[in-house]
């Protein structure tokens, strides 16, 4: 995963850098260095990214058949 590719992913959650940071509880100096390109971004930060969309995605999708819905009591 590229700075690019990270970045989109972030934007599409709606995301900031400091809720990736406490959702993959990594420290922030970590992104600086990724931003600068002294450390690549990792693997599992692709993977981590792509569930975390497919949640929203589900999520998503479970609301919008929830709403359809009348509660039975």
């Amino acid at each position: 995963m590229n700075l690019e590719e990270f970045e989109q992913a972030l934007k599409e959650l709606d995301w900031t850098h400091d809720d990736f940071c406490r959702m993959a509880e990594v420290n922030k100096n970590l992104l600086g260095r990724w931003k600068k390109g002294t450390v690549a971004i990792p693997e599992w930060v692709r993977g981590f990214l792509t569930t975390a969309r497919d949640i929203k995605n589900l999520s998503g999708v479970i609301d919008a058949n929830n709403s359809g819905r009348q509660s039975v009591r």
